[in-house]
């Protein structure tokens, strides 16, 4: 019988459990899992204990899910065995999603044992699970990179020697299908990066790139821009929060790139005005095909900002609409709106300052 735990969505019963969990709840959802339920999340948040869930844990063997979301869990050691015994070699399972949930590096070793023979598998989300080196290892070494078409590893403390095993990958032609690659946070410094971004041509498929607060210095700038050049279908880059401080290599390749539409540089750019309007002016080009630039920079004047915003309202770039917007300004002042700057891109920069 439903309950709370159970959602209705697009036509299915979707679990939905966020502990605790009631006696006389469990029941009703052990039965749907054994009924064919094909979602199944669980928001242990913030104890990270599963008050409530060992019944519904330990009853998972001979389920038809497709996507496991696991948020908020302490699933190493012992505390992992029940799922990743459901999980083991699984038919069905397209996507696992974990976000901050401990796994540690025993976790991952032995999810990574389960999952090697998942033929549907597409999606590996393991984010901010206390994943080092040893894990990460663990998972390039055994998941079936071959399928995956989105692998997000990011808030994970690993090394440059996990991204120079992560490129060891992609040039052994492992992860052909990748469309999705997420390393937020992951400590890989300029070297991790260099070693990314030489093997990342050999992803054909790869359309988006994850790469924030790994505080890069300048030299990336160069590797980023190769890179860049040599991957024709990445449609987005999230470079936030890191120190660069001259962006023209980078420029040249936004330039001539026949797909990237987004491009995020918030926090990113220690720069002044002269390197801001040397790139706005690429992004203003009419072959260029960004629709989204972020670049947030308290270093910016007054007069530049009005320039910009007059080059939007004037429509002096392929804005159609208002779905191109090039913001620049810092949280402390504020962005000077325009009066003659479209509704819709007033909307949008307001939205993009919150």
């Amino acid at each position: 019988m439903p309950n709370k735990h159970l959602v209705y969505i697009d036509s299915e019963w979707v679990i939905s459990i966020k502990a605790p969990v009631l006696v006389d709840e469990r029941a009703a959802i052990v039965s749907m899992i054994r009924g064919g339920l094909k979602v199944f999340t669980v928001d242990a948040k913030p104890s990270g204990h599963l008050y409530g869930l060992h019944d519904i844990i330990n009853n998972l063997e001979g389920n038809a899910f497709e996507i496991v979301k696991l948020d908020g869990m302490c699933l190493g050691g012992q505390c992992s065995k029940p799922i990743v015994d459901a999980l083991s070699n699984s038919v069905h399972l397209r996507a696992i999603e974990c976000l901050m949930s401990v796994i540690r590096d025993d976790g991952a070793v032995a999810l990574a044992k389960a999952l090697q023979h998942c033929p549907s598998l597409r999606v590996v989300r393991l984010v901010e699970a206390m994943i080092s080196h040893r894990g990460a290892l663990a998972l390039l070494t055994r998941l079936p990179l071959e399928q995956l078409e989105d692998l997000n590893l990011g808030g994970n403390g690993l090394s440059v020697d996990t991204m120079k095993e992560l490129a060891s990958a992609m040039r052994a032609g492992r992860l052909r299908k990748l469309k999705k690659l997420g390393l937020v946070k992951v400590d890989m410094c300029d070297e991790g990066l260099l070693a990314v971004c030489e093997a990342l041509p050999n992803c054909p498929s790869i359309k988006t790139l994850l790469l924030s607060r790994n505080l890069f210095e300048q030299p990336s700038v160069a590797a980023l821009a190769q890179m860049l050049g040599r991957c024709p279908t990445l449609q987005a880059i999230g470079l936030t929060d890191n120190n660069f401080t001259n962006l023209d290599q980078l420029a040249v390749e936004v330039r001539h790139h026949p797909a990237l539409e987004t491009l995020d540089l918030t926090h990113s750019v220690a720069i002044g005005d002269e390197e801001i309007l040397r790139f706005a002016e690429v992004a203003f080009h009419p072959n260029v095909r960004l629709k989204y630039l972020h670049t947030y920079n308290s270093k910016v004047s007054a007069a530049t900002r009005d320039w910009i915003i007059g080059q939007l309202a004037a429509y002096q770039c392929p804005l159609r609409a208002g779905v191109i917007a090039l913001i620049m300004a810092s949280y402390r002042d504020g962005f000077r709106l325009h009066r003659r700057l479209p509704m819709e891109l007033i909307c949008l920069v307001k939205d993009c300052l919150v």
